[in-house]
């Protein structure tokens, strides 16, 4: 893969003229025929929040085809979210090594009538993966890049142009609508299906932990971002935090693994009952918690989308040097998101600026839950 990514660096239009050349990729138009589609496969081989939004998707097609078998290629960050899902039968992981990559070839033999690729960034490992995957009868589709429709059709038989949607509406609804622009189908909001699915282990771990605050409301404050320019510091995130312990909530630090001590040093520097830490050792377990939540804070937009999976309100501070903002944002759920100013990483944003604003959004959630 970086041998390709090597050559595509140095003369992306002679790659793909030789693609071309080897691939011999018949274009097909779209909808496609569904009368003899039986098995799909997906790619989603990226991050949690990409699948969680997803999922909608994919339920809508079973709801379509109901007989139709939805298999999905998913890493080794969300694969537990693919798991969890009645509407995948088999689940595959990606992980960037060859290995994983010697497995996919195999799927060849599962004769895929058509492959979704969902994963938009990086057409050409999409496009190759998807290849290695399917066979010489199966279709691939992919989303479209006006500029380079041309040079990707050496891997698909079908771009879908989204341009008319594309940062107008949440991914999750973007995804909804090319499956129904593949498949030729009608699909309504009330369709769309988001909530996640969790299994007992998990939610009797937070009703153990619930049991031991007195089931008292709590807030969930995630740390974590897994990216520098959309992560707060702790000093930052400790004022943060002083700021809403006198709302009556019982406020949950949690956050990955690579930010456990900074986790603990939030938490030693509050030094009130009112704050806890919840270690989680899964992304079932933060999302079994999120689900028993009153109101987040995060950085990440995994949270977001969980928690927007269980309508749970959600104060969102997110970096400018991200693109695509609305995409990122809730499906249907309360949020209020905080944007830094132009090209600037989150912790720029001033505290008090970020506290004033998320003090007002705890009253709107506390105001509303009194109607």
């Amino acid at each position: 893969m970086k041998f390709l990514k090597y050559l595509e660096s140095k003369n992306r239009v002679l790659l793909y003229s030789l693609l071309k050349l080897l691939l011999r990729t018949k274009q097909t138009d779209v909808p496609v025929k569904t009368d003899k589609i039986k098995k799909i496969l997906i790619t989603r081989y990226d991050a949690i929040g990409d699948l969680i939004i997803t999922i909608p998707a994919i339920r809508i097609i079973k709801k379509n085809f109901p007989d139709v078998q939805i298999d999905i290629i998913a890493s080794n960050r969300n694969v537990m979210i693919a798991e969890n899902e009645p509407s995948i039968t088999n689940v595959y992981i990606y992980d960037g090594t060859l290995t994983s990559l010697r497995k996919l070839k195999k799927l060849k033999k599962q004769h895929y009538d058509i492959i979704l690729s969902f994963v938009f960034n990086n057409k050409t490992k999409a496009g190759f993966i998807s290849k290695i995957s399917a066979n010489r009868g199966t279709i691939l589709c992919t989303d479209m890049e006006i500029k380079r429709k041309d040079l990707y059709s050496a891997f698909f038989n079908s771009q879908i142009n989204l341009d008319d949607i594309r940062d107008k509406m949440t991914m999750l609804e973007i995804l909804c609508r090319m499956s129904s622009r593949i498949f030729g189908f009608e699909f309504s909001a009330g369709d769309i299906n988001k909530k996640l699915i969790i299994d007992g282990y998990n939610l009797q771990k937070v009703k153990d932990f619930s049991d031991s605050i007195d089931n008292q409301k709590y807030f969930v404050y995630n740390i974590s971002s897994g990216n520098p320019y959309r992560t707060l510091s702790t000093e930052k995130n400790t004022e943060i935090i002083k700021s809403i312990l006198n709302f009556g909530y019982k406020i949950v630090v949690i956050s990955d693994k690579q930010d456990s001590s900074k986790a603990e040093d939030i938490i030693n520097n509050i030094n009130s009952p009112v704050c806890c830490r919840y270690r989680t050792e899964s992304i079932n377990d933060v999302i079994a918690l999120i689900k028993s939540s009153s109101i987040v804070f995060t950085p990440d937009t995994s949270v977001v989308h969980i928690a927007s999976a269980f309508d749970i309100p959600a104060f969102i501070v997110y970096s400018s040097l991200a693109s695509f903002i609305t995409e990122w944002l809730p499906y249907n759920s309360k949020y209020e998101v905080m944007m830094s100013e132009r090209n600037q990483p989150v912790e720029q944003i001033p505290t008090s600026e970020i506290i004033s604003r998320l003090t007002g959004f705890v009253k709107s959630v506390d105001s509303t839950k009194l109607l």
